[in-house]
């Protein structure tokens, strides 16, 4: 980005920096900085297997009172895809589990 063809751009390098110049420098400015960029999912799983941690009919947590799981974490298997779509119906789901158990507990009370 230091190129002439490039200045009209004000471009300037933000990382590595210029410290960092030879292959060594780069390969160890890697190593000690990148990172993936995933979207880890499916670490509490959903569904009713002997790996799964959510229950799927009403998202809380097997054998945990009064915890449901509402966010990415709860996807049954890995996809290729950005996981915003997914944390939204996840959340749509919930709030339409929540408030349906909220109303049935009021109609018990009156």
């Amino acid at each position: 980005l230091s190129q002439p063809s490039f200045a009209k751009w004000n471009f300037r390098e933000v990382l590595p920096g210029s410290n960092y110049q030879t292959r060594d420098e780069l390969i160890e400015w890697i190593r000690g900085n990148a990172t993936t960029g995933f979207h880890y999912i499916g670490t509490c799983k959903m569904g009713t297997g002997p790996l799964a941690v959510v229950n799927p009919t009403d998202m809380k947590v097997w054998g945990v009172e009064r915890l449901r799981i509402i966010d990415a974490s709860v996807a049954p298997s890995s996809f290729s895809a950005n996981t915003q779509s997914l944390v939204y119906a996840v959340a749509a789901r919930a709030v339409d589990l929540i408030v349906a158990e909220y109303r049935q507990k009021q109609k018990l009370h009156d």
